[in-house]
């Protein structure tokens, strides 16, 4: 009995991890993407071609895979803000930085309680 009650714990902490996994790989690419990009310059500035055109086309798969983590992120926090909002949040078109930074604060309140 005790395991099934847990059972919500597991998939929110597993939500979490897959939250931070993308956030850290949003990171992650945007050095990449820094990377290739100023490799990408030298190469052109140093006339060779074949090095830039590579650079520039790994570049957009990294920017590509940036937009796909970047959309991962949306789709994990929907459920949070939905949940949210059932819970009671206001019922209209715009949220205020008040309400935002409430939910916020809500959040890290069941964080602590589940840790």
């Amino acid at each position: 009995m005790l395991s099934i009650s847990r059972l919500p714990l597991k998939a929110v902490a597993r939500e979490e991890k897959t939250l931070r996994g993308s956030q850290f790989g949003c990171a992650t690419q945007g050095l990449v993407i820094a990377t290739y990009t100023a490799l990408e310059m030298v190469a052109e500035r140093a006339g060779d071609r074949d090095t830039a055109r590579l650079a520039a086309e790994i570049r957009a798969d990294e920017q590509r895979m940036l937009e796909w983590l970047r959309h991962e992120i949306v789709k994990l926090t929907d459920p949070f803000i939905r949940e949210q909002l059932e819970a009671g949040w206001p019922q209209h078109d715009e949220v205020s930085v008040d309400e935002v930074q409430r939910a916020i604060q809500q959040a890290e309140r069941g964080h602590a309680d589940r840790v």
